[in-house]
C-alpha cells in the first residue's frame, strides 16, 4: 500500500518512519525556491490544524513554521516584537472580542478595496454548516437544506442511501460513513440539529457533543 503526502515535514520524520517494520520513505530535498512555497503552505496546513483542535501539540507545530519562515526571511526576532509592541500601542490587541460588521462612508477607499480583495479573503465567503439528526427525519432536512441554502449558507448533510437498506451497510463502511460526517462538522462554522418532535438519537447527541468539543456553534429545529 502507498500513501502520498506531498508536503513539507519535521528533519526527523524520515528517519523515525524508515524505524518501522515494513515501511520506506521516498523524500527529496527541496531548492530555497521549493523550500519558501512549501513553507507557506505548511502555515496554512497547521493554521488550520489548530483551529480544528486547539491542542498544545498543534500550537507548537504552527510555531515551528513561524519560526522556520522567521529564519528563512531572515527576519529579527525583536524587530517583530517592537513592530507588535507598537501596533497593540496605536491599534490595540485581541482582548476585548470586537466583531467588525462592516464601515459604511460616502467615498470609495483605495487601501480597503485591494483589502477586500485579496485572495485569503475570498477562501471563505459563505457560512458553512452541517446538519445533524435522524435519517428518518429526511424530508424535514431536505426543507431545511432548501432553506439554509437560499439564505446563503454551503450546507451538508447527512448521506442518504436510495438503492441500499440500513443493515447491508458494513460495519467498516459505517465507521468510514461517520469519520466523513465528523470531517463535515470540522469543515463548518455550526451544525443545525433536525430534532423533530425533540427527538435527538445516541449518534446525533454525540456528534452534538463532538461539534461543542469543536467550538462549533449549535442549532436546534425546536
Amino acid at each position: 500500500m502507498r500513501y502520498d503526502y506531498n508536503k513539507l515535514v519535521r528533519d526527523k520524520i524520515p528517519e523515525e518512519i524508515n524505524k518501522i517494520e515494513g515501511r520506506k520513505t521516498n523524500y527529496k530535498i527541496l531548492d530555497e525556491e521549493e523550500y519558501q512555497k512549501e513553507l507557506d503552505k505548511k502555515l496554512f496546513e497547521e493554521a488550520h490544524e489548530f483551529v480544528e483542535e486547539h491542542s498544545i501539540e498543534e500550537l507548537a507545530d504552527l510555531m515551528e513554521v513561524i519560526n522556520a519562515e522567521i529564519k528563512v526571511r531572515n527576519i529579527n526576532y525583536e524587530d517583530i516584537e517592537e513592530v507588535r509592541k507598537i501596533k497593540a500601542e496605536k491599534k490595540g490587541k485581541f482582548e476585548n472580542k470586537i466583531y467588525l460588521n462592516y464601515v459604511e462612508q460616502d467615498y470609495i477607499d483605495k487601501k480597503e478595496e485591494e483589502e477586500s480583495k485579496k485572495e485569503w479573503r475570498k477562501l471563505k465567503k459563505y457560512n458553512i454548516i452541517t446538519l445533524c439528526g435522524s435519517i428518518n427525519f429526511r424530508d424535514e432536512f431536505l426543507k431545511v437544506q432548501e432553506k439554509l441554502v437560499l439564505e446563503g449558507n454551503i450546507v451538508f448533510t447527512p448521506n442518504f442511501f436510495d438503492n441500499i437498506k440500513k443493515e447491508e451497510i458494513s460495519l467498516e463502511t459505517k465507521e468510514m460513513l461517520d469519520k466523513m460526517h465528523k470531517q463535515k462538522i470540522d469543515m463548518s462554522d455550526e451544525i443545525y440539529v433536525i430534532n423533530q418532535g425533540g427527538y435527538i438519537g445516541e449518534s446525533t447527541k454525540l456528534e452534538i457533543e463532538y461539534a461543542k468539543s469543536k467550538g462549533k456553534k449549535v442549532t436546534y429545529l425546536e
